[in-house]
């Protein structure tokens, strides 16, 4: 639902509907919102500064807000997704206030009702004690008015965080979010939510888990090294006699004075970088029989594949395959988009097993590279769950190939020994025997990142 439809909905049950999802929507998309006094409201919409002030004062309202500051999507999805909640509170809450009035014969806020009837101070002084009462009622209600808010912000705050979590494991950042229209980012959560999306996108976790934790010791870029001394504001690169100065009361006027005008004495660092690694071509079965379970984990082994090549500014290139002739290559750019990652995520293919298709679009690929650039310095990926002939002429052919081009070829053995034609065209193959973690497969991630 919209929150025009919401609105509409919640009107049924209280004139100042619109008010109240108004204050929602503001109390979680502005950086630092703050609730009037009550004295300074309205007394008609004091019902809703009553539901805020609850809403607000709840945990889970802080931890909405971590993801809803200056989204307007997720804010307007938050608001929407508390619509049967805030129902039932509005209703409750408004329910003495509704009553006070109405035993005044007058609606407060309603001046074309007012100016048409009888009697019309008379009214507004029985209305304005009615609603006195209805303050006071207000109050009344308020422990059971808390617990209901505490609910609402909980099952709000878990729906709103598994959404944004789902963009992020996707890869798509605030910045192409923020691009998006209401409409587009509506469509790619439910593109998102579907179980074979949630399926790859745990299994991606997971792997990714297994990979970073080896990643994070094998390449960090180590120490930066002293080139010169310079001039900055970097107080994490103060030279030595710099630091000292901060140790004499006398002189920090001083230091902080060329802080800032940033003089203050500072060792310039140059850290050592790798020379760009050759792309990694994945090439995936996709049969009949990968379907389930495999089929899944090996396209999350892909998408982990990609993040490998993205960070590491590599070229990415998934061949997947089935029977002969049928095979789907998807060539991604160095920053892929989300749709990038979704149009080969959702991808599905069918049939049997031909290893020398696809293989040999890799070996083209690391070809053409080689044209291109003078070198290969590239790595194949290849992953199946079953076995198919591979010609004496093939394996000769691949042979040379790899000699000439210098390449590796990693294979993934999903459900299934090792196969004479799996070891015929890789370096090194890793068995996956289930699909807990990626215990099994972290092999095959420490070879491609190292390379």
């Amino acid at each position: 639902p919209t929150i025009p439809t919401v609105e509409e909905r919640l009107s049924e049950l209280s004139w100042t509907a619109g008010r109240l999802l108004a204050d929602a929507f503001t109390s979680i998309h502005k950086a630092s919102p703050e609730l009037a006094d009550r004295d300074d409201v309205d007394r008609p919409f004091r019902v809703n500064h009553q539901v805020m002030g609850e809403l607000m004062d709840t945990r889970n309202w802080a931890d909405i807000r971590e993801y809803t500051v200056g989204d307007q999507y997720l804010a307007s999805l938050a608001v929407t997704k508390m619509a049967d909640q805030l129902a039932e509170i509005l209703d409750t809450a408004s329910e003495a206030h509704e009553q006070a009035c109405a035993e005044a014969g007058a609606t407060p806020g309603d001046a074309d009702a007012e100016a048409q009837t009888p009697g019309l101070r008379d009214m507004r002084e029985a209305a304005e004690r009615k609603a006195s009462e209805a303050d006071d009622a207000l109050s009344d209600i308020a422990p059971s008015l808390a617990r209901a808010a505490r609910a609402v912000a909980r099952d709000v705050a878990q729906d709103v965080a598994e959404e944004a979590t789902a963009f992020d494991s996707w890869g798509m950042g605030p910045g192409e979010a923020s691009k998006m229209t209401p409409a587009e980012r509506e469509a790619l959560a439910a593109r998102l939510s579907t179980p074979r999306m949630q399926k790859i996108a745990d299994m991606v976790g997971r792997l990714r888990s297994e990979m970073w934790a080896d990643y994070s010791n094998r390449w960090d870029l180590g120490p930066d090294e002293i080139a010169d001394i310079t001039m900055s504001d970097d107080l994490n690169r103060l030279t030595g006699g710099e630091l000292l100065t901060l140790a004499v009361p006398e002189l920090e006027a001083d230091f902080l004075d060329r802080w800032s005008r940033k003089q203050l004495l500072t060792f310039e660092m140059h850290s050592r970088q790798r020379e760009a690694r050759g792309r990694i071509i994945y090439v995936e079965d996709a049969s009949s029989s990968m379907h389930g379970d495999a089929e899944i984990w090996a396209r999350a082994i892909g998408l982990v594949l990609l993040d490998i090549a993205t960070r590491q500014g590599r070229g990415f290139t998934a061949i997947v395959f089935s029977g002969s002739g049928s095979e789907q290559v998807f060539e991604f750019p160095s920053e892929p988009s989300i749709h990038d990652r979704l149009g080969y995520a959702e991808f599905i293919m069918g049939g049997g097993t031909w290893f020398e298709g696809p293989l040999g679009t890799a070996l083209a690929s690391l070809e053409s590279e080689k044209e291109q650039s003078g070198r290969t310095t590239g790595d194949i990926v290849f992953a199946t769950d079953g076995d198919a002939p591979v010609s004496d002429d093939f394996i000769d052919g691949w042979a040379q190939a790899r000699q000439r081009l210098g390449f590796r070829c990693w294979g993934i053995a999903v459900s299934m020994g090792v196969t004479p034609s799996l070891q015929s065209v890789c370096d090194q193959v890793a068995e996956v025997s289930q699909f807990a973690n990626g215990a099994d497969v972290r092999s095959v991630f420490t070879n491609v990142t190292s390379r």
